[in-house]
């Protein structure tokens, strides 16, 4: 999946420019700053409270596993280029690693997106995603997709749209058995699904309190079935076409999402809410009847 309020800006290309050196052989992206441990330590005890609804299949590993908005933590957010740039130039060969000689991978929409990381209690980051926003560029999406001629819902002046993107995932994470070493510390191997659900719920919580109303995204055909697997009621808008290889235009009303979270027939979706604030709940915001 190409499925990637008010904040501190960052400069993305002096982050880039502050990367350098090699990268870590076991293929995980660790990010020293005590920012991430403190970031970590903050959340952990919340997702305690949530965890045993939160868990998509090890309390454990929830307790160790914390996904949060990066922007205003530069080594984080260097961290997750390097991640992207090995996902989308080495492993996957979407784009040219001559093109990234500095080994991050960073486009113009990231000066208009919110960035997200998926962390263990090491500071490794696991996994990472973006929303972005509308902005005078238009979003990724419409600049190579074809968009059905009948098809208006993303244009909707009522609507707020944001496309997910650059969603990455270590190898250590895909690789059954890993495990993410830092300073001579391990940490707890992680799977999956653990990640995936840490970092969707995340996404999910940031639309809700910014208000977005839709998720646009490029979905592949291997993606489909984790798509399935949280019942995200994502819909074709255009033909399939080669970007980032063969992928199709979809959408999703987060309203309808919010529909199937609350129906609890998709234990997956145990603890998406928790901790998201009640006026930011959909229940909260459904209308009433007299």
């Amino acid at each position: 999946m190409n499925l990637g309020t008010c904040h501190v800006t960052v400069e993305h290309d002096t982050t880039a420019q502050r990367v350098n050196g090699s990268q870590p052989d076991e293929g995980y992206f660790a990010a020293t700053s005590s920012s991430a441990r403190q970031i970590f330590r903050e959340a952990e005890s919340a997702l305690q409270q949530a965890v045993s609804h939160n868990t998509p299949s090890s309390s454990s590993a929830v307790e160790a596993l914390s996904t949060f908005r990066i922007d205003h933590m530069p080594e984080l957010l260097a961290a997750c280029y390097r991640l992207r740039y090995q996902v989308y130039c080495i492993e996957r060969g979407f784009l040219s690693p001559a093109d990234y000689r500095d080994g991050v991978e960073v486009d113009e929409f990231d000066r208009h997106a919110w960035h997200f990381a998926t962390v263990d209690s090491c500071g490794n980051v696991l996994a990472t995603a973006r929303l972005v926003l509308p902005s005078i560029l238009g979003l990724p999406l419409f600049r190579h997709c074809t968009i059905f001629s009948d098809e208006h819902e993303p244009h909707e002046p009522a609507h707020s749209v944001v496309e997910v993107s650059r969603l990455s995932m270590s190898r250590q994470v895909r690789t059954p058995g890993s495990r993410q070493v830092q300073s001579g510390s391990v940490a707890a191997s992680f799977g999956r699904d653990e990640v995936t659900y840490s970092l969707y719920r995340a996404l999910y919580q940031a639309s809700k309190r910014a208000g977005f109303t839709h998720w646009l995204v490029a979905i592949e055909a291997s993606l489909q079935r984790a798509v399935r697997a949280y019942a995200f009621p994502f819909r074709p808008i255009g033909p399939p076409i080669d970007y980032f290889g063969p992928v199709s235009p979809y959408l999703m009303n987060l309203s309808v999402f919010d529909r199937v979270v609350l129906g609890g027939t998709m234990p997956r979706l145990n603890g998406f809410l928790d901790g998201l604030e009640h006026r930011h709940h959909p229940r909260a915001m459904m209308p009433t009847t007299a």
